[in-house]
């Protein structure tokens, strides 16, 4: 029976693997065939082995016993479980394992069932129920509990360890090793437990598993650590400075910003987790001038992102000022050579578009808030309240402010002209307040607020906010309503000549 070493090494020589997902297996075959590693496996990762020339044994026989129940029972049986969670070093089980010919397994790979995948999909119950895995799930928590003697593979995205441990000259694993890939295994395992108790309560269970994927700069201030964690990390970073907890905040907010127009060109520039430029257009030229022309002050130091690949045109109008972070679906290899230029400057490539969670979680006195991520809109809500008819064109400036304007901190205003951001106010403990901020910072940039639009996040509690859009030629707003002052408010729209719409839904944002 196989001995550890004193650092820990542990000779592989038995192996008992499992996957839902076989394509791994292409990247296995090479170092499997060689024989030196006795392979024990079930149903259709068996044959698949087989199909690749790897000389691989069934568990039937090891337990002499067939798999049964339409395949729920093949694993759990003694002759399987007993060699992956004996300790070869103990007199009890040396006693055990001799009585009923127990054999050490020495690492355990097993795929689980793609419950979570399946439940997005919105399989009927039937079909999920059948995905949850029990075999899958008691051999990793089985071998990772045994990790001393047992190296678990617990996903074929952790697949890179059994292939190090393959590798070595003999096989085997390190103890370092070992213990990590136990850790996987059961946060894999609290992780996948908790998706099925969510979908069978029907979300009165709640719960959040993930890892500490890498440390961040800092946190809000430099004096605050910070990490991330999550399943996986979806960005790659091309150039630039280590990732910080606010560049993480603030891409997230962006790119939630930038899911408002799955289907056309859309630019964002945004500081401290407000929009400051936002544009959109017929071509990512035409979008990013108007984001970078909505408040060039306030997107000093801000981060970009962009809907649409970056190509060298765009790249050089970029460098043109300073900024923290560029994220973008690609880039065109020039576009790339000259934002790498300053080494400090994060560059960032993801998938576009983005399949962000519906949910929003937040720490809060203790406990944890939840809530759906403001994202559906309702248009068959929308009613003109004024003889005023926004026209066409001021129907899509409103549209347009209407989506900035929730992505504002409240109280929030967001001044909007050709289908671009020229003004905004937020963070105001007064909708007036507001008002007058968005006004005032549209003019200081050079901005003609003569006959463009404005959204407020929420209603009107007084006429005031409509009489200085009035006085700075705004021609058409979009609110919710809902306040008690709502005709006063409508009066005062109707007798400066702005056409109002109200929408009946609030847009707060803390």
């Amino acid at each position: 029976m196989n001995a550890l070493s004193d650092h820990g090494f542990l000779p592989l020589r038995r192996l008992l693997i499992s996957l839902y997902h076989k394509d791994v297996l292409e990247r296995l075959t090479p170092l499997l065939q060689r024989g030196d590693v006795e392979v024990y496996s079930t149903g259709g990762t068996l044959t698949a082995l087989r199909e690749r020339d790897v000389p691989a044994h069934s568990v039937e026989e090891l337990t002499g016993y067939p798999a049964i129940l339409s395949g729920r029972v093949k694993t759990l049986h003694p002759q399987v479980m007993g060699g992956v969670l004996m300790d070869p070093t103990l007199p009890e089980h040396q006693e055990d394992a001799a009585q009923h010919a127990l054999r050490p397994f020495d690492a355990v790979m097993v795929d689980l069932y793609p419950f979570s995948e399946a439940l997005a999909q919105g399989k009927p119950e039937a079909d999920l129920r059948e995905l949850i895995d029990i075999g899958g799930i008691t051999l990793i928590r089985g071998a990772a509990k045994n990790y001393p003697r047992v190296l678990v593979i617990p996903s074929v995205h952790h697949v890179d360890r059994l292939i190090a441990a393959l590798k070595r000259s003999p096989a085997g694993s390190i103890l370092e090793e070992r213990r990590k890939t136990a850790a996987a295994a059961f946060s894999i395992s609290a992780a996948y437990d908790l998706t099925i108790a969510r979908w069978m309560s029907d979300g009165q269970t709640w719960g959040w598993q993930g890892r500490r994927l890498f440390d961040l700069r800092y946190g809000e201030n430099p004096h605050q650590p910070a990490n991330f964690y999550g399943h996986q990390w979806h960005f790659q970073q091309l150039n630039g400075k280590p990732l910080s907890y606010n560049n993480l905040l603030d891409l997230h907010h962006a790119l939630v910003l930038l899911m408002e127009w799955p289907h056309e060109a859309a630019f964002a520039v945004i500081k401290h987790t407000n929009p400051c430029g936002v544009g959109t257009g017929d071509s990512l030229e035409a979008a990013m001038n108007k984001a970078l022309r909505g408040d060039p002050l306030s997107a000093f130091g801000g981060i970009l992102v962009s809907n649409r690949p970056l190509d060298e045109k765009a790249a050089r109008r970029l460098t043109s000022f300073f900024f923290e972070l560029v994220w973008a679906p690609d880039y065109e290899p020039a576009a790339l050579e000259i934002l790498k230029q300053k080494k400090k400057r994060i560059v960032l490539r993801g998938p576009w578009p983005l399949n962000l969670p519906k949910e929003e979680f937040r720490t809060a006195l203790g406990g944890v808030l939840h809530q759906h991520r403001d994202a559906e809109e309702n248009t068959e809500t929308l009613r003109v309240v004024t003889s005023q008819k926004p026209d066409e064109k001021s129907m899509q400036d409103l549209m347009f402010a209407w989506k900035v304007v929730k992505h504002l901190k409240s109280n929030a205003v967001a001044v909007v002209k050709d289908r671009m951001l020229i003004g905004a106010g937020h963070g105001q403990t007064a909708r007036v307040d507001a008002v007058e901020q968005a006004i005032a910072k549209a003019k200081s940039r050079g901005h003609q607020v003569t006959g463009a639009v404005a959204a407020s996040d929420a209603f009107f509690p007084f006429a005031d906010s409509i009489e200085k859009m009035a006085e700075a030629g705004i021609k058409a707003v979009i609110q919710p309503g809902g306040s008690i002052r709502d005709q006063e408010v409508v009066a005062a729209a109707e007798a400066a000549g702005i056409g109002m719409i109200m929408t009946g839904r609030r847009h707060f944002k803390h």
